[in-house]
């Protein structure tokens, strides 16, 4: 048997309490004249209360009756705290008054369940009829109040026997020992401790907008369904047919015309479960056959009913008969009822153009679907005359009503819910936009271009405002509209109006000051680097909001202002919960606070409460590190550090003047740059590591000519850093080492330079006007190493002189330099005509040699002399 009413715990008895609303028995006569008029019109009032809570426990009785039965759901509850009553709407439409805590003046009539069967009973034990047989839930006991004792009565056999329960009609009484709700139950606990849980109604519904169906052999036909809170459904259909549900349509298929085994007709039907357990069945009549007739409804509710001229003079006898009703108002039945029984009524044998306005007399009110129904008039030779059709032949299409329903609630400071259905459709273009900058004709422009227009979003929808129609943020006290245009099938998107466009105004609720919602920072804990404290709401927060923020931060905005920006940007902690802020990556001695703010659910904020976060000093090792040796070349460096025992590791960094003043961790400041490495964790493009207390740290390819900043914290045993090492030094070659060509030096070592000779161009490619050159170049004991260099004439030379060019040269990071004889030197690759060779180099003493031209080459001639 299906129910809508389950019994928690691990037995499956529950006792249901009758209820017992409160009556006052006895009058109070006060005066010293009788009034026997007095008297009665209090006796009269008496009898009519007893009468009404006689009446409404009956009620009671016959609801839980239908609910076990799985006939009725909760269609509705609501709570009054004033008077801390509960009113539940059934869905059969009876209203039923419970106290929320009646506790222990609950009375203890109720059911339990043996071999699926339910039986009532009094205080835990069966009822019994005269026959001393259980009395099922089937039969309702009778109810009283003996008005002689004040006691609510129940009778087992129709009235012949009245068995007390116990309970007095006393002021209070109320049916159940408490009463529960959420979103998809209303839970009522009986006196003995059983909990019930009862459905709520939904939306449900599964119903074929379409009467029966004519195919063709291998045809396939759609139906729309209206569906709504269908949890699955299963399909049954003839022999050979083929059904499936997509997208809230039925999709039929005939059987081919092969198919010899297949039934010609029948009926598919679906049958349908909602999320609640409820159920239902819809039916389409199906047949392989000629229609007599098809109706056609389009998007702007023009109504064709076609019929084939043969039909009409062979087969509809006097015609057919057309109309329509509201969909909540057909049935088959009564239609046809209504035009056997009305001699105005017509048929017709010809094809009918009208529309659905022209029909109703009226335009189509909103949100209603109509039912456009056609039936057949034909002969039937057993009567001999013309009968209309039975209501499975009836044919029949549904005009829905293009509709969409906007509804907002729970408006909060932050957010609020939001239920769209559009009617007639299963699609919408929609948006929520900031009221000013909603613009009706700006959007029908839009849905004609595909890179302009909206997304498209379903035809329901029910959750935050925020989340739909692609989303969108939010802000307290602003002003706002949804507004949603149905996408009609068939329809042409320049045809759309603004007429077309629902819309729907809401506010998000302002947030305002001098509220008395609280919260209260804790211990601020803290290092060098971190900082923590939990953040705990008082009583009637709804939301609490936090931050760290820097002392600079902090001090760029008022005071004033700081509640709307945490509310704004801060961290959202929904009450009770506790909210821990915590910022690690600090600076040590860095100086900030810790904000937070509390709101109620109506959007008014409590004051800001503000605590000191501060870092604290970075404690260092009284070790100190030393450069011992610093070497530098013209294009590297070596550096050696010392320290004590006690110093195990080092961490430095090597940057050039520019890179140092421009690094955004350090901006040429010595105490970050201190606080940047002894603070470091792990190697970086920045920072580096190296283990010992006495270290050589090599540098190669640096700039030669460019100032550098070498910078090294140590580590002592205890993970102490040091103070910070800085050393700085400039890449070049000492002036002494520089043989000018006016020295003693460069006229004793000339002979030694590089001799270059045999230069060879060989063609690049044809027509290129490019060449490869190789030399041969011969040295003497005294060189070690040279570079070469081709190009054309160089006019720098005069500007920076041959020194200046030298250190350019030998700083080149590109350039290698080439020791000993050798032979078919690659100069260049991409020779050019006119070109010069140039040489430095150094003797095995450690001299350098100015840049000097030492040989010329001439691209030769494409075209030789004849």
């Amino acid at each position: 048997m299906k129910t809508n009413l389950w019994t928690d715990g691990k037995n499956r008895t529950g006792k249901l309490l009758c209820a017992l609303c409160a009556v006052a028995l006895s009058a109070a006569f006060t005066g010293c004249e009788y009034d026997d008029a007095d008297i009665n019109n209090r006796m009269d009032q008496l009898e009519k209360r007893v009468t009404e809570l006689e009446k409404d426990m009956k009620t009671q009785i016959e609801a839980v009756q239908q609910m076990l039965d799985g006939k009725l759901t909760i269609a509705s509850c609501t709570y009054d705290k004033a008077t801390g009553l509960y009113t539940v709407v059934l869905s059969n439409g009876d209203v039923l008054t419970v106290a929320a805590a009646a506790g222990e003046g609950a009375s203890l009539v109720g059911v339990a369940e043996e071999d699926g069967a339910y039986y009532w009973t009094l205080n835990g034990e069966p009822l019994k009829d005269a026959a001393s047989n259980k009395l099922p839930v089937a039969v309702a006991p009778g109810i009283r109040v003996n008005t002689a004792t004040n006691e609510w009565e129940v009778s087992p056999d129709g009235g012949k026997t009245w068995l007390g329960t116990g309970i007095t009609a006393e002021e209070g009484a109320s049916l159940f020992a408490k009463v529960e709700e959420d979103e998809g139950f209303v839970y009522f606990t009986l006196g003995d401790g059983t909990r019930l849980k009862v459905a709520r109604s939904t939306d449900f519904r599964c119903t074929p907008l379409a009467g029966k169906q004519y195919f063709t052999a291998g045809q396939t036909r759609t139906v729309k369904l209206d569906m709504s809170d269908v949890k699955k459904s299963t399909i049954t259909k003839p022999d050979g047919w083929k059904a499936v549900i997509e997208n809230s349509e039925l999709k039929i298929t005939a059987p081919a015309a092969e198919n010899s085994y297949a039934e010609t007709g029948g009926k598919v039907a679906v049958v349908a479960v909602a999320s609640n357990g409820q159920s239902s069945i819809s039916e389409v009549g199906v047949e392989i056959d000629t229609p007599p007739h098809e109706i056609t409804i389009d998007a702007d509710l023009n109504v064709t009913i076609t019929i084939d001229s043969k039909l009409a003079q062979e087969w509809l006898y006097e015609g057919y008969y057309y109309g329509v009703r509201k969909l909540s108002e057909f049935s088959p039945e009564q239609v046809l009822e209504y035009i056997r029984n009305d001699d105005r009524t017509r048929p017709i044998k010809k094809t009918t153009t009208t529309t659905l306005e022209a029909m109703l007399g009226a335009k189509p009110e909103q949100g209603v679907s109509y039912v456009v129904y056609a039936v057949d008039s034909n002969y039937d030779d057993s009567v001999g005359a013309a009968v209309l059709d039975s209501p499975e032949e009836m044919l029949y299409t549904v005009a829905q009503s293009i509709y969409t329903k906007i509804e907002i609630t729970d408006v909060t400071y932050e957010n609020a819910k939001l239920s769209v259905e559009a009617m007639g459709v299963s699609e919408c273009w929609a948006q929520v936009v900031p009221a000013a900058d909603y613009n009706p004709s700006q959007i029908l422009e839009d849905i004609q271009d595909s890179f302009w227009a909206p997304a498209k979003v379903s035809a329901k929808y029910s959750g935050w405002l925020s989340g739909y129609a692609g989303g969108i943020k939010l802000q307290a006290g602003r002003e706002y509209i949804v507004w949603v245009l149905p996408v009609v099938p068939g329809k042409r998107t320049s045809s759309y109006t603004e007429e077309n466009i629902y819309t729907q105004k809401v506010t998000i609720t302002d947030i305002t000051m001098g509220g008395d919602a609280s919260v209260e920072i804790g211990e601020v804990t803290s290092s060098a680097t971190d900082i923590s404290a939990t953040v705990t709401p008082g009583t009637g927060v709804y939301k609490f909001y936090s931050a760290y923020k820097t002392e600079a931060e902090y001090l760029a905005t008022r005071d004033e202002e700081w509640p709307k920006q945490l509310i704004a940007s801060g961290t959202a902690t929904a009450a009770p919960n506790t909210f821990t802020v915590a910022k690690s990556g600090l600076k040590p001695e860095a100086k900030g606070y810790i904000l937070s703010v509390a709101v109620t659910k109506e959007g008014k904020a409590g004051p800001m409460v503000k605590k000191n976060a501060d870092t604290k000093a970075l404690a260092f090792s009284a070790e100190t590190p030393r450069a011992e040796a610093v070497e530098v070349t013209l294009k590297s460096a070596k550096i050696e550090l010392t320290g004590s025992d006690n110093i195990v590791s080092y961490r430095y960094m090597n940057q050039t003047h520019d890179s140092w003043i421009n690094g955004f961790l350090w901006k040429g400041d010595e105490k970050a740059t201190e606080n940047e490495l002894a603070l470091a964790t792990e190697e970086s493009y920045n920072y580096k590591f190296i283990d010992g207390s006495n270290v050589e740290i090599p540098f190669d390819n640096l700039k030669s000519g460019t100032d550098y900043h070498f910078f090294a914290v140590g580590v002592d045993k205890e993970g102490l850093p040091t103070r910070l090492l800085r050393v700085d030094y400039t890449p070049t070659v000492p002036s002494d080492k520089f043989a000018k060509k006016d020295s003693e030096l460069w006229t004793a070592n000339y002979a030694q330079r590089p001799q270059v000779t045999n230069i060879t161009t060989t063609p690049k490619g044809s027509g290129t006007g490019f060449h490869t050159v190789t030399a041969d170049v011969a040295v003497g004991e005294k060189c070690a190493a040279y570079w070469i260099y081709t190009g054309v004439a160089d006019p720098t030379i005069g500007k920076l002189g041959a020194l200046n060019k030298t250190v350019s040269i030998l700083s080149n990071s590109s350039t290698k330099p080439f020791n000993g004889n050798q032979t078919a030197l690659l100069l260049s690759e991409w020779g050019s005509a006119s070109n010069n060779i140039f040489v430095v180099w150094q003797d095995t003493d450690g001299n350098y040699y100015e840049y000097e031209q030492v040989a010329k080459y001439v691209e030769p001639d494409p075209k030789p002399a004849e």
